[in-house]
């Protein structure tokens, strides 16, 4: 009974919310169902590791984009392969 009772108190307070900051970044936040949360956790990290794979040896030597931190491959992962990536200038 109890467990029921944390299962639908759960799915009542479950929501995503997004507002767009002063600098035009959009924030996402999510409240989500562990089952929920667990679907979009494994789809990010598939996306995040085909990212990874197809691109750690694409960066030129020197570039920034060598340093593409894990959160910031986790949000191109989010919206796409190059979605939100500046487009190579060689």
């Amino acid at each position: 009974m109890e467990e029921a009772r944390e299962t639908e108190r759960r799915s009542l307070t479950r929501s995503v919310t997004t507002y767009v900051d002063e600098d035009g970044m959009v924030i996402l936040r999510a409240r989500l169902t562990p089952e929920q949360g667990a679907v979009v956790q494994r789809t990010l990290e598939a996306a995040c590791e085909k990212l990874y794979q197809e691109n750690r040896k694409a960066a030129a030597p020197d570039s920034i984009s060598e340093e593409v931190t894990f959160s910031q491959r986790r949000a191109d992962a989010s919206t796409g392969p190059r979605a939100g990536r500046p487009r190579s200038t060689t």
